[in-house]
């Protein structure tokens, strides 16, 4: 191969890789910026089952709490084991669209693969977030507490395996 072509794909590679981790981080200096504030939060046992969204909420704020982002949970997911949450796109890791406890923009990608559920109820249920996709606003993010994935549901959906659980 040519040694000009071998550099052209180096540079495209090169590339892609910094346009992937601008479109989740903004700009790939804010990616170190966001690696800052990923610690697991503090979190409540299950406060409240067969809830909405809106009672979720409702919960927490009653106790002077708010609901976890989908961050704050994915960070729980690696905290048991997940691969987890990645700033840049990555084989098995897919695009959560998620938004901080202020409601910004907070995309990341996510794997659960490795997770390990926690005993008793926290493994049974799956736990809102405040995080509603900017793309979709009908729903919310939940983490399945069993498999440590995340999904979303109708907001003012309240089956009975769906939970709260409320940080500071």
């Amino acid at each position: 191969m040519n040694k000009r072509y071998a550099l052209l794909i180096v540079f495209l590679v090169f590339s892609e890789a910094m346009v992937n981790a601008q479109a989740v981080c903004g700009r790939s200096d804010d990616c170190d910026k966001q690696s800052e504030k990923q610690t697991v939060p503090e979190m409540t046992g299950v406060l409240g089952t067969g809830v909405s969204h809106d009672q979720a909420i409702k919960i927490c704020s009653e106790k002077g709490m708010r609901l976890p982002t989908v961050r704050e949970l994915a960070l729980y997911a690696e905290s048991r084991g997940a691969q987890g949450i990645s700033e840049t796109e990555k084989p098995r890791h897919y695009l959560i669209k998620g938004s901080d406890a202020e409601g910004n923009s907070d995309p990341f990608y996510f794997s659960y693969k490795g997770y390990e559920p926690p005993e008793g109820e926290l493994g049974e249920y799956w736990f809102w977030t405040s995080s509603i996709p900017s793309d979709y606003t009908p729903v919310a993010y939940l983490l399945m507490g069993k498999y440590g994935d995340i999904t979303y549901s109708v907001r003012n959906y309240f089956f009975r395996h769906i939970a709260v659980r409320c940080v500071r």
